[in-house]
Formats: structure tokens, sequence, C-alpha cells
């Protein structure tokens, strides 16, 4: 009963706040550049990261790219002015000082401009300042003060609604007509959704696997392993590993953005060899946390994916020439 009480009194003050704004009583505040918001209408999990990474590698092929991020649970998110992570060429600081998706994003895009900070609208101008000509908001649906000109919405294709309920109830931050808002919905997993909304499926593929030290390896198939990650839906990257043709015999998971201890690694790694694993492994987020890798009882490798695109090719372009434009008449 009090979950549901919740729930009834949170979506109340959601779609309180979005008719304030429908109706012109808030008013966003424009940029110095175009700004394209990738989020979501539920919490966490949908994959906005692996999203505005793929956006972005597109987009840097032609135009100078800058990406705002919060840096959740990192000393950027807790500052009054923005961290410029990134000018272009990797990251400045270290995962705990700006965030983990932070740190990946400036690692796997160099030539990115990258900032840091809860107030979206420093950021991003200090991003244009910085040379970029076009700003992604990682997560930037809920922050309306900020004005957009595109609107891309992931969601889980196995479960788009968040059970139909918002939090607590189920897992909806926002409302779900807001997707009638959305320039693209991206369906991560699963089938196309309500074919009244332009949208594409996407699949998250797994690449190669590192050790830490940057080695490939080379995993037979029929492997055991033991997996462990701290993200907000760890069974899609179990199921990622076992079609990568692995045997998956023990995990371990955490809270999202959250590292795992050195003695929860310790422990996990020896019922995982118990089990029978020849290998743990995580996710590329994992690996930036700075593990103490020599404190398992067995080798760690990590899984560099990515997102491919299964679906409407075609809408992706489009979506992708729409940016270009704004940016030439900016």
């Amino acid at each position: 009963m009090l979950r549901r009480a919740l729930s009834y009194g949170f979506r109340f003050i959601v779609r309180g706040r979005n008719r304030l704004y429908e109706r012109g009583f808030f008013l966003p505040k424009s940029t110095e550049v175009p700004v394209i918001s990738v989020g979501n209408i539920v919490a966490g999990g949908t994959g906005k990261t692996p999203v505005t990474l793929l956006l972005a590698e597109r987009l840097l092929k032609d135009v100078r790219v800058g990406i705002v991020s919060r840096g959740y649970l990192s000393e950027a998110e807790k500052r009054k002015e923005p961290l410029l992570v990134s000018k272009g060429a990797g990251p400045l600081y270290p995962p705990e000082k700006c965030g983990d998706e932070v740190f990946l994003l400036s690692s796997r895009l160099p030539e990115a401009i990258v900032v840091a900070g809860k107030d979206r609208i420093k950021a991003a101008n200090m991003a244009a300042d910085a040379g970029a000509e076009v700003v992604i908001l990682d997560d930037g649906m809920q922050h309306r003060r900020i004005a957009r000109d595109i609107e891309i919405v992931v969601v889980n294709g196995h479960d788009p609604y968040g059970g139909g309920y918002f939090l607590p109830r189920g897992s909806l931050r926002d409302d779900p007509k807001r997707l009638r808002e959305a320039d693209l919905i991206v369906i991560n997993g699963g089938e196309e959704i309500e074919n009244n909304f332009p949208q594409v499926v996407v699949e998250n593929r797994p690449q190669k696997v590192f050790f830490s030290d940057g080695k490939e390896i080379d995993i037979a198939e029929k492997s055991c392993v033991g997996v462990f990650c701290g993200i907000a839906n760890p069974d899609r990257f179990v199921q990622a590993v076992e079609r990568m043709g692995c045997k998956v015999v023990e995990t371990h998971f955490v809270a999202d953005h959250r590292k795992i201890g050195n003695r929860e690694l310790m422990n996990f790694s020896s019922r995982a060899k118990e089990r029978g694993a020849e290998l743990l492994l995580c996710t590329e987020k994992d690996a930036v946390k700075g593990l103490s890798f020599s404190k398992s009882a067995l080798p760690i490798g990590w899984v560099k994916s990515g997102l491919v695109i299964k679906k409407n090719q075609k809408g992706w372009e489009e979506l992708v020439a729409k940016v270009k434009k704004l940016i030439g008449e900016s």
C-alpha cells in the first residue's frame, strides 16, 4: 500500500512539473550550440550511455562533438562549477574525479570534448567554449531547464514502460506520453513498439575481451566464466557473455556506478573458481573503476561492447542528417 501511495504521489509531481513547462510557466534556457538529449522514461538500465557513444562516434566524422554528463558518484557531481574532463585529447582526470561513465566516454572518444557536472546549462556552454559545435546530453530527458533541439529516448524493448507504474511501485520516472516529443526512440533489445513513433532497434554486442594490460583475450567456445558488474541492468551483460559462447557458472552484482571491493572480489573469485570458472569477466565500465586485479583468485578480463543497429538504419541516418542541418543553421 505504501509503495502504491508513493507511486501515485511521484506521478502527480512529475505530471505537474511537465504541465508547467508545457504551458510556459517554466521556460528552458538555450545554449550557445545545438543540444541533443539522450534520455529515458524509466530509472536506469536502458543503455543511454551506449547510445550517446554510438551517436557521438557517427557525428565525430564530420563535426566537433561535446558530451555532457552528470558524473554520478564522483567529485565532479559535487562541484558548483562543471569539470572539463576532455578537451578533445582523452581524459584529464581519473574516474573517481569525473565518474565512471564520463571517463569511459572520454577514453573511447578521445576527439570529443567531455564535461561533467550537475548544472547542464553551464556544462553545455563550457563544451561550446572549448570548441564543440553540438552537445549531447547523456541522461538529459528530465533536465527540462536546458532547451534541446533534438530529443532521443532510449527504451528497453522487453519492458518499455517500466512495468506500467511510476517509482517506487514500478520503474517509470517520467510520463510515457512524453514519447510523443521524441525525434527518435531507440529500442535497446527486443522489437519495435507502437508504430506511430519514429524508432530504430539496436542490440548491444560484445566486440573484444581484454586483460587489464590491454592484451586481447581469445576466449574459446564453452569457456566457464564468472561474471561480476556494477551496472543498472546486469542480466543484459550476462546474456551478452552467454552469446559469446561462454558458460556463466557464478555471478556477483553490485549497485550501478559502485566499485566492487577487494574482499568482495577475492571471495567471489574463490567461489567462481570452485564452480569451475577459468576466468572472470566484467564490463568496460567496471574495468575503468580501478579494480585491484591482483586480489582475484582468477584472471580478469573486461568486455568491450557496442551497439549495432538492427532495424531502420535509414531512420538513424535521417537523424544524423537533421543534426548536421541544425549545426549548419546555428
